[in-house]
């Protein structure tokens, strides 16, 4: 799904230790991650090739950090693209230039 997508169905709740949006991949904010049930839990990542997205669930690889939503996820194979296969396209041409040079 699109960030727009993410947004419409779900509301992600504020990191209640430190203000921010997401949560920190060790101490107590890690911990607090581990408490909650695990469906209402997203990994910031990047996939694969390095592009950040978002997936449901708590992952350990290739994570930077945790989101939580009011709403559960559904299916744990929802993904959110943060960055569109048209940009992911621009990127690839541009790293392929770049190592022409």
């Amino acid at each position: 799904m699109t960030e727009e997508e993410f947004d419409a169905r779900y509301t992600t709740k504020e990191n209640h230790i430190t203000g921010e949006w997401f949560y920190e991949t060790y101490g107590e904010e890690v911990e607090y991650i581990y408490s909650l049930d695990y469906r209402y839990v997203w990994t910031y990542m990047s996939d694969d090739e390095g592009f950040i997205c978002i997936s449901a669930g708590r992952h350990l690889i290739n994570r930077i950090g945790y989101v939580v939503t009011e709403q559960p996820w559904i299916d744990e194979n929802e993904f959110v693209a943060l960055v569109s296969e048209e940009e992911k396209a621009l990127e690839r041409l541009e790293w392929q230039t770049e190592k022409a040079e």
